[in-house]
């Protein structure tokens, strides 16, 4: 998919958001209380897993606030002066979304707590500090591991908003919605078979969509219906469940060991603790498949049953 086919995906206002539904009607509140007042929107926090559009949202925010969006990955600040740039560049009621937020370093992420609090930073110069007054913004962050951030930077935000994997009822409007911005007519049983699917995950649902739209187009039709959803999950790998190759290798391997620590699994499965935690057992969690326990993680019959 091209780079303007992924924008085109993306919702820039709260009705066009499925989902969510929690963390939304909290944000608008907040979002018109700033405007009334002529101020930024107090800085927010949003976790949770992977491509459950903490990126979308940050995006949808700053449209409905008519500010203009910063994005910045945190892996890509490496000094507390490539900060100090960015934070400086910003205007007067810009939001700066830092994704993975919990990636910045101690020593870096320590310029955030004056620029948020009092919208300023301090620059060494000459043996002392010199103050940069900055324009009010609005920092939003995003982390897939919310416990690894300080807390001295958490306690900073004024919101924090915990996303949770969607509903197959809410990822088959998405999948509606989206099949026809990929030029693709949604056909009865198409949209809920790519939510049964997709994990939880609006990422994967408009991923398998791309791919479903390159099947489509191979056998000469642009109709999104049940048969190349499923003919486009097989040639992928994906089951019935939506497990791809990399969970159902995370249930066989619980199941055929009994208790397993998470560096051990990391190690078997050469994936990061990070992917697994983040990434992996989230679905697996919320279905029923697998539990953590005092000993480690385990598979549930029901998991058993899945991969035999």
């Amino acid at each position: 998919m091209s780079r303007d086919d992924d924008r085109a995906l993306r919702p820039t206002s709260f009705d066009d958001f499925p989902g969510q539904e929690s963390a939304k009607r909290n944000l608008r509140v907040f979002v018109r209380a700033a405007l009334s007042r002529g101020e930024p929107l107090d800085h927010i926090l949003f976790t949770g897993p992977p491509g459950t559009g903490k990126t979308t949202l940050a995006g949808v925010v700053a449209s409905e606030m008519g500010a203009n969006v910063v994005v910045v990955n945190a892996t890509t600040i490496k000094t507390k002066g490539e900060l100090i740039a960015i934070l400086a560049s910003l205007s007067r009621n810009d939001v700066l979304f830092i994704d993975e937020i919990h990636a910045l370093s101690t020593r870096v992420e320590e310029v955030l707590y004056t620029a948020m609090e009092d919208a300023r930073v301090d620059v060494p110069s000459g043996g002392e500090a010199l103050s940069i007054n900055l324009e009010p913004f609005t920092l939003i962050g995003a982390t897939t591991i919310a416990g690894s951030m300080s807390q001295p930077l958490r306690d900073r935000f004024g919101e924090i908003v915990q996303m949770s994997l969607y509903s197959d009822a809410e990822l088959s409007l998405i999948a509606d919605r989206s099949a026809k911005k990929l030029g693709m007519t949604p056909v009865s049983g198409g949209p809920e078979e790519v939510a049964r699917r997709s994990r939880g995950t609006p990422r994967i649902a408009n991923r398998l969509l791309r791919r479903a739209r390159d099947f489509a187009h191979a056998d000469g039709h642009s109709s999104l219906n049940m048969e190349t959803v499923v003919k486009t999950c097989e040639a992928l790998g994906i089951d019935s469940s939506g497990l791809d190759g990399t969970s159902r290798r995370y249930l066989e391997l619980l199941a055929a060991r009994g208790p397993v620590g998470l560096s051990v699994a990391a190690a078997v499965l050469g994936e990061s603790e990070e992917t697994i935690e983040a990434a992996v057992e989230p679905f697996l969690m919320r279905s029923g498949l697998i539990e953590r326990t005092s000993k480690g993680r385990v598979a549930t019959a029901s998991g058993i049953a899945a991969v035999r």
